[in-house]
């Protein structure tokens, strides 16, 4: 079992990238053809919504290592994975965005 968590942790990068392809595809299809107010709300509001998280996540990041004293590797794959998420969530908020309004 612990030599799949560690596959697991080893690819985790490449694996969150092709994850968070998909909403990242259909983020930008969706701004080539929103181009009224309607489409311009929803990417102000799914902008907003990632601006939130990102600046959350660098927070967590930052006390966590105050915490743990992570390594400057450890902070780097840190921020990589958050900026993945990121986009993972900005894609997820435009989607389901554009099923409420």
């Amino acid at each position: 079992m612990n030599n799949i968590f560690d596959l697991l942790m080893l690819e985790l990068p490449l694996l969150l990238l092709v994850v968070s392809f998909i909403p990242g595809l259909y983020l930008f299809v969706f701004a080539k053809q929103q181009g009224d107010e309607r489409g311009n709300f929803i990417m102000y509001r799914s902008y907003g919504y990632t601006y939130g998280f990102i600046m959350t996540g660098v927070l967590l990041l930052f006390m966590i290592q105050k915490l743990f004293s992570l390594s400057f590797d450890q902070f780097k794959d840190g921020l990589f994975v958050l900026v993945i998420l990121a986009n993972l969530w900005l894609g997820s908020s435009v989607f389901i965005l554009s099923r409420r309004h």
